[in-house]
């Protein structure tokens, strides 16, 4: 797979960052379905997933990074490299910890059952994991 899939000027599209993408929608769309069967307000659900569970994703995959590299990337470096995730730098299990802290609290905060929305959630965040084990799996085949 081609690392860079489209370059207009400045901009590039990464087949990384597609098939993450594609994933995260994915299983945004299969946790709607499977809220919908089990009589929960689709929309509810979208509103955990944007901007809770996207959020919570991205800090804790990249807090998680940063704390794992920090004396190989990040000591001596400006806050600004920290924060520099279109650079690369994110790690599963720190999305996976963040989104399920951030997914708690906007659960709460919409009065959803928090197990039946995370049984919900759980489909899609499978789906989710494979579309971005794919990614991982291609760029690392370069």
């Amino acid at each position: 797979m081609k690392p860079i899939l489209l370059e207009l000027g400045s901009f590039r599209l990464h087949s990384f960052g597609l098939l993450v993408a594609l994933g995260f929608l994915a299983g945004s769309w299969i946790a709607s379905r499977r809220g919908r069967a089990i009589g929960l307000d689709p929309q509810a659900i979208q509103d955990i997933v944007f901007p809770w569970l996207l959020m919570g994703g991205l800090i804790g995959a990249r807090i998680l990074y940063v704390l794992s590299y920090w004396q190989r990337d990040f000591a001596g470096q400006p806050l600004v490299e920290v924060l520099a995730i279109w650079k690369g730098g994110l790690v599963f299990y720190g999305g996976l910890i963040g989104a399920t802290i951030a997914g708690a609290i906007g659960i709460r905060r919409k009065g959803l059952p928090l197990w039946a929305t995370a049984d919900c959630l759980a489909i899609g965040l499978a789906l989710g994991h494979f579309f971005g084990r794919l990614a991982f799996v291609c760029r690392s085949s370069l």
